[in-house]
């Protein structure tokens, strides 16, 4: 199998990084292979839900340093005014 090389168009000139980055890229594939279909869309549904609630703790933190708001005043417990 012949990669992409941008060397002089020589294929049996050997380019380290040509060579590394198809290896990387075999190793993907062979890992997502063996994985199957069911386990990458588990890891890619964990993914998305953990980056939407960072996204929403990061915008109520936000929202709790913006002046003049008060969203984020925490009762007291046990106590009355």
């Amino acid at each position: 199998m012949q990669g992409i090389s941008v060397t002089s168009g020589d294929p049996t000139t050997q380019d380290p990084v040509t060579d590394a980055a198809g290896a990387i890229q075999r190793a993907i594939a062979e890992t997502l292979n063996t994985a199957g279909p069911t386990t990458i869309t588990l890891v890619f549904a964990t993914l998305l839900i953990t980056a939407m609630a960072l996204i929403r703790l990061r915008r109520a933190r936000d929202a709790c340093r913006s002046p003049g708001t008060d969203t984020c005043v925490r009762p007291t417990v046990g106590r009355t005014p």
